[in-house]
């Protein structure tokens, strides 16, 4: 009944539920100008497509957000690898240190145990 064009079963409907009375009226003006029918409908797309604009672009900056705090995550857990591989390798550093001291030492005491004999 309220898609009908008839205009009988439109008094009715009107009749029944008079708020539909403006719509009809504005439905029957779109009729007959379709240049303001298309004004609007063009508004509502150009309102669409800004918003979806808006969207995309939040969408990029918090993608953007994310990326940039994972980055700074890894640079931190590679700055924590980093100094972790110097404190190791001054570690080794010092045990070879130990070692040719030791080694330097075991070869003065055989020189000596072989004066000795």
């Amino acid at each position: 009944m309220i898609a009908s064009s008839d205009p009988e079963r439109i008094l009715d409907v009107v009749r029944a539920y008079p708020e539909f009375g403006e719509l009809y009226c504005q439905v029957f003006r779109f009729r007959d100008d379709i240049k303001e029918l298309m004004n609007m409908f063009s508004e509502a797309l150009k309102i669409l497509d800004t918003n979806t604009t808006k969207y995309m672009i939040e969408e990029q900056k918090e993608k953007l957000r994310k990326q940039e705090e994972e980055l700074r995550n890894r640079e931190e857990e590679i700055r924590k690898q980093r100094e972790e591989i110097e404190s190791q390798r001054e570690e080794l550093l010092s045990a070879k240190a130990a070692l040719a001291e030791k080694d330097s030492e075991n070869q003065r005491l055989k020189a000596l145990l072989k004066a000795k004999e």
